[in-house]
């Protein structure tokens, strides 16, 4: 499996940032990486499309897997029966500390074809989903 792993601490309680997290309306208004619509609750199914320059325009559907309201939100991007071939799990993970949130954003990816994405998709990844963080915490704290 690989991973791209990053996080931010923001200066608000969780269940602050959570709030801005799965008001999925308002994404367009401050972050670059997305554009989403569906619920956050465990079943549902998201339709987004990525905004980030250099990547595909084409939508996506993913199916929320967990749903612990301000804690975890994780959905999976790949179909039931191509699984085996590759699948993407994308999450929030947000902890209660002294200063306020450690927002944590990442995802998981498995299956064969896995092994073939190239070493600058993971950077790649990993700036756009730093730039999220940065773009929820501006929110996040001026609110």
């Amino acid at each position: 499996m690989r991973q791209v792993l990053t996080s931010i601490s923001i200066a608000v309680p969780p269940d602050h940032v959570w709030r801005i997290l799965i008001d999925f309306a308002s994404w367009a208004e401050w972050n670059t990486l997305m554009t989403i619509s569906g619920e956050a609750r465990a079943g549902a199914q998201l339709h987004f499309r990525p905004n980030v320059k250099g990547a595909r325009k084409r939508g996506y559907i993913a199916h929320v897997v967990r749903c612990e309201a301000g804690r975890e939100l994780v959905w999976r991007g790949a179909p039931f029966w191509a699984q085996a071939l590759g699948w993407g799990e994308h999450w929030f993970r947000l902890d209660a500390v002294a200063e306020g949130t450690l927002f944590r954003h990442g995802e998981d990816f498995g299956g064969l074809l896995t092994m073939a994405l190239p070493k600058p998709f993971f950077a790649f990844l990993e700036t756009s989903y730093t730039a999220f963080n940065l773009a929820l915490k501006t929110r996040a704290e001026a609110a």
